[in-house]
C-alpha cells in the first residue's frame, strides 16, 4: 500500500508504455474490422488442447489485443488509460509491461483450461490492473458508473464479489468473467511479490511526486458478441467469448 489517505483524482497520467498498449490495441480493432473479424479465430485463445493440437502458441499472447466490439475496446482501454499511467509510475516502464502481459496472458492460460470457447480481449490485464491499483492507492476516490463516489479499495472488492457470482452461476452473456477473477488474481499475487523486495521509501516518494486528481469509472455496458465466421481451425467455436 503506497498512500493510505482519501484523495480525488482529476486526471490521469499517460505514461509511455500505456500509450504504447493504447495505440496497439486500437491499431489491432481497425486491422480487425476490416478483415472481417477473421483475426478473432486466428487469434483469439481457444481450450489450451487445441492449441496445443494446432500448434497454435501464439494465441495465449495475441488474444489480449483482439478487441469483439467499440464498447468491448472503450471500456478496456478507457480503464487502462485511468489506472495504467501511476501504476507504470510505482512499477516503471519495463515492470509495468511485464505484469500487464504476465496477469494477461496467465488469466487467459487459466481460463483455457476450463473453458472451450475462444476468448478475445484484455480484460484479464485489466482487472489485474484494477486490483494492482486498489492495493497501491486504496484510499482514492473513484466515481463508479459516473455518479456513486467509493474508495478504490472497495470498489475492487466489489467486483471480484460480482465475478465470483457471475463465475459460479455460470452466466451466459458471453463474458468470460473467470479470465477476470484469473487476472485479479495473479494481479494481487504480482503486487505482493513486487511489494515484498522493493523499498516502501521510494515508493512512497513516487507517490508524493504525483498530483492530486479525479477519475470517474464508467459502468460497463453489454458487450456485442462477433458475428459467427469460419476460420483456418474449423473444430474452434465459432463465437469467441469476450472478458
Amino acid at each position: 500500500m503506497i498512500d493510505s489517505r482519501p484523495q480525488l483524482r482529476f486526471s490521469a497520467p499517460l505514461t509511455t508504455a500505456v500509450k504504447g498498449l493504447l495505440i496497439l490495441n486500437i491499431a489491432v480493432f481497425l486491422l480487425a474490422q476490416i478483415s472481417n473479424d477473421q483475426m478473432a479465430q486466428l487469434f483469439g485463445l481457444p481450450s489450451w488442447t487445441k492449441v496445443v493440437t494446432y500448434g497454435s502458441y501464439w494465441q495465449p499472447f495475441t488474444y489480449l489485443f483482439m478487441h469483439g466490439s467499440i464498447t468491448h475496446l472503450l471500456f478496456n482501454m478507457l480503464v487502462l488509460w485511468m489506472f495504467g499511467g501511476e501504476v507504470e509510475i510505482i512499477l516503471g516502464q519495463g515492470r509495468f509491461l511485464r505484469f500487464y502481459l504476465l496477469t494477461g496472458i496467465g488469466a487467459g492460460l487459466l481460463t483455457s483450461f476450463f473453458q472451450d470457447s475462444v476468448i478475445i480481449g484484455s480484460s484479464g490485464a485489466i482487472f489485474g490492473l484494477m486490483v494492482a491499483y486498489g492495493m497501491l492507492f486504496p484510499n482514492r476516490i473513484v466515481l463508479l458508473m459516473l455518479v456513486f463516489p467509493i474508495r478504490v479499495k472497495y470498489m475492487v472488492v466489489i467486483l471480484c464479489a460480482v465475478e465470483v457470482i457471475l463465475t459460479w452461476s455460470e452466466a451466459r452473456d458471453g463474458i468470460s468473467h473467470l479470465t477476470h477473477l484469473s487476472g485479479g488474481l495473479l494481479g494481487c499475487l504480482y503486487l505482493l511479490v513486487f511489494l515484498k523486495g522493493f523499498p516502501l521509501r521510494k515508493l512512497r516518494a513516487s507517490r508524493r511526486r504525483r498530483s492530486v486528481r479525479v477519475v470517474a469509472l464508467p459502468r460497463q455496458t453489454d458487450v456485442p458478441q462477433p458475428e459467427d465466421h469460419e476460420n483456418d481451425h474449423p473444430e474452434q467455436p465459432k463465437t469467441p467469448t469476450l472478458h
